[in-house]
């Protein structure tokens, strides 16, 4: 228990000092090297994937992450390199879509940020599950998690992990015909109906790869109904499309590390 102890700590020490000298984009978090933690695991004193806590400046509720995961770097991305900075001047945002929840560090970055604000998340990785539920514990009242994947229309999907330390980059895959699925995807369209938000101040995507789907067709009903977009889009085919779909709107576009940002999103008047 002291080796954990004394990671928190390191860790929190450091991202203390970051915030108090406004070194931005800077971020130092070393791992044991593979071979010690094989010899760890063997043993049976399992260190991957070990749920550990850190506390960030401005957050008052402990962040859980996976030790040697990919997670500290999605907590780099969001929290210190302030990859969302370009919609922090939205006013009033009262509903929040989160697609590609993973563990749950957007979602936490957004509820802490808009105090008013409801969110979905939506997660297929059983595991970035588990630690999401963590994470959003705190904001039970704000909050809810559907555990799917998200498609063009609903379906049977197969998952695909990337192996350990990987744990960002989850994927899914529409069954064939002979697979057993391993879980069912759900549809954009229907989130935001269930939900009756009257509309989508923030989405929030992150789906490894599923742009290319969920833009291809039939998505006039729900982007109609979202204000503002943060997309990270995760190859040539993916940003084909998306562009192509975004065509029929008006919007300001900014860029923001890897994302692409879409505000003051308004359909295209036709003349």
């Amino acid at each position: 228990m002291q080796l954990f102890g004394f990671m928190h700590l390191k860790v929190f020490r450091f991202l203390r000092l970051i915030s108090q000298g406004g070194i931005s984009g800077l971020f130092a978090f070393k791992v044991m090297p593979s071979t010690l933690l094989d010899l760890f695991d063997k043993t049976g004193f399992v260190l991957r994937n070990r749920p550990l806590s850190l506390s960030l400046p401005g957050y008052k509720n402990l962040i859980w992450y996976r030790y040697a995961s990919s997670d500290i770097w999605t907590i780099r991305q969001i929290f210190i390199e302030n990859e969302y900075k370009p919609l922090n001047d939205i006013k009033d945002v009262r509903t929040i879509i989160d697609l590609g929840a993973n563990a749950g560090y957007s979602a936490v970055y957004f509820l802490n940020r808009y105090s008013k604000a409801k969110l979905i998340a939506v997660e297929p990785d059983p595991d970035n599950l588990a630690v999401c539920r963590k994470n959003l514990e705190s904001f039970a009242d704000r909050s809810m998690i559907i555990d799917s994947g998200i498609w063009s229309h609903r379906t049977g999907l197969k998952l695909v992990k990337h192996g350990f330390g990987n744990e960002w980059s989850t994927q899914v895959q529409e069954c064939r015909v002979d697979d057993q699925p391993d879980l069912m995807a759900i549809d954009l369209r229907s989130i935001i109906e269930d939900s009756e938000f009257d509309q989508v101040d923030i989405l929030k995507i992150d789906i490894e790869g599923t742009e290319k789907i969920i833009f291809a067709e039939g998505y006039q009903p729900w982007l109609d109904r979202v204000k503002n977009l943060a997309i990270e889009i995760h190859s040539d085919e993916d940003k084909a499309v998306f562009h192509q779909a975004m065509n029929e709107y008006s919007y300001d576009l900014t860029y923001c590390g890897e994302l692409t940002i879409c505000k003051n999103i308004s359909r295209r008047l036709v003349s």
